[in-house]
Formats: C-alpha cells, sequence, structure tokens
C-alpha cells in the first residue's frame, strides 16, 4: 500500500500528490505549497483546540457560579429562617415578660392583697408596712420634708398608733364596687400634701376580725392612684397633725 499523501489542488481542484513540484492533473508548479498549508492547518487546529479549550473553561467556571448561587440561596434562606426564629423567640419571651409582670403586677396591688397586708401590718404592729400602703409612695418624702421626721421616726409613732389592735385571725369576704364618699375624702386627705392627686378608682373591703372567740365585721375603704391601691387610712396623716 502507498504511504504517498495526497491533497487537492488549489488551481484545478483535482486530487495530485503532495510529494511532486507539478500537479498531476493540471500540471501546475506546486511545490512547498501543501507544506505551507498544513502548517497553516495545524496553526487553525491549535487556535481552535485552545478556543475550545477556553469554551470549556468558561462553562466550568459558569457551572460553579451556578452551584455558588444555588448554595447562597440555600445559605440565605437558612438565614432567613433562623432569623424569623429569633425574632419570634425574642417577641415570644417578651410577651411572657410583659404577661407575668401584668400578673404580678394585679397580685401585688389588688385591692385584696393591699388589704390583707394593711391587717398584717396591723397585727404585726409593722409601722413601715403600715405606711407602704396607706400613704402613696411619693407622697412619704413630702411627709419627711414637711414633718422633719424620718421614715423610721414616722413608722416608729403608727406603731405606737396600733399597738392597741389585738386580731387573732381574719377572713376577707366580699369587695364593693367604686364609692364616690372614699374617693372625696382620700381627694380631701392628700390634696393637702399634693393639689394634683388624681384617685382613679375606690371599693370598700369587707373583713371580719377574729378574737377571743369573737367575730367582728369591718370595713376597709380603699382608693387607688398611680396605678396602685391604698387603704383610706389616717393614722399618717394624724401624726402629721399632732407634729405641727
Amino acid at each position: 500500500m502507498s504511504n504517498v499523501q495526497q491533497e487537492i489542488c488549489p488551481f484545478c481542484g483535482k486530487v495530485t500528490r503532495t510529494d511532486g513540484n507539478f500537479c498531476t492533473e493540471c500540471g501546475h508548479k506546486i511545490e512547498g505549497i501543501f507544506n505551507s498549508q498544513t502548517a497553516y492547518r495545524a496553526k487553525i487546529n491549535t487556535k481552535e483546540n485552545e478556543r475550545d479549550e477556553e469554551v470549556e473553561n468558561l462553562k466550568a467556571t459558569f457551572n460553579r457560579i451556578e452551584s455558588y448561587k444555588g448554595e447562597y440561596k440555600e445559605i440565605n434562606s437558612y438565614g432567613r429562617k433562623e432569623g424569623k426564629k429569633r425574632i419570634y423567640i425574642v417577641v415570644s419571651l417578651l410577651a411572657i415578660f410583659v404577661i407575668v409582670f401584668i400578673v404580678i403586677k394585679l397580685n401585688v396591688s389588688s385591692p385584696k392583697k393591699v388589704a390583707e397586708k394593711y391587717i398584717k401590718a396591723l397585727m404585726t404592729e409593722n409601722g413601715d408596712d403600715f405606711i407602704s400602703v396607706t400613704v402613696p409612695k411619693k407622697m412619704v418624702g413630702k411627709i419627711c420634708s414637711k414633718t422633719g421626721m424620718t421614715r423610721k421616726r414616722i413608722a416608729a409613732g403608727v406603731e405606737y398608733e396600733i399597738s392597741d389592735y389585738d386580731i387573732d385571725s381574719f377572713t376577707i369576704v366580699e369587695k364593693t364596687g367604686s364609692n364616690s364618699k372614699v374617693e372625696r375624702y382620700a381627694y380631701s386627705m392628700l390634696s393637702e400634701l399634693d393639689s394634683g392627686i388624681n384617685i382613679t378608682d375606690s371599693c370598700v373591703i369587707i373583713v371580719e376580725y377574729h378574737w377571743d372567740g369573737s367575730i367582728e365585721k369591718e370595713e376597709i375603704p380603699m382608693y387607688k392612684t398611680g396605678g396602685r391601691w391604698y387603704v383610706l387610712d389616717d393614722t399618717v396623716f394624724d401624726l402629721i397633725d399632732d407634729y405641727e
């Protein structure tokens, strides 16, 4: 089998041998022409190979970008979910805190709770507790300034005044609705120290005192100011009058 290469003659378009100096068909001189064409084709092939390689590299880069985009979407989605979860947890905790705060405040400052603390202060002769449930906190300082007495001294005077109470136990019977007489009396008593005092509500607690086998019912008038309930008792204010 012959290994002689053949190419298309660029002049006549016929197949001719590449090892001759002239075309076997048209006789045109073809010496060296095929060597330059072969080199040109090799160059073109090299360029095409490089271009194909670049295309493949670009495709690979594009695929990586698409992969990163997918991962980013997953991470971003996860981040949004985690963010919403954190917000939900924070809001839930705040809601629980507010509810607990309201419940505690209602329990601490409810008329019955304040009345119980008032009666226990009478039973134990605790002047400081007595002051805390009969005098609004902001007025205690005004009383001290007006009389020149310390809270401790006022508490000692209160303990002397309530020492006659002899209560073994007590029972809260009921709570009545608003009482305009209580509100008027509370305002007249408190306005001497603070003309801007605002009484927002009132009631009367019915209580049974037990001592020496006896039971005695008594009404405890109460008023509300500054969001808290107080017992309407003028013991501390009588001390002010005595001092003056």
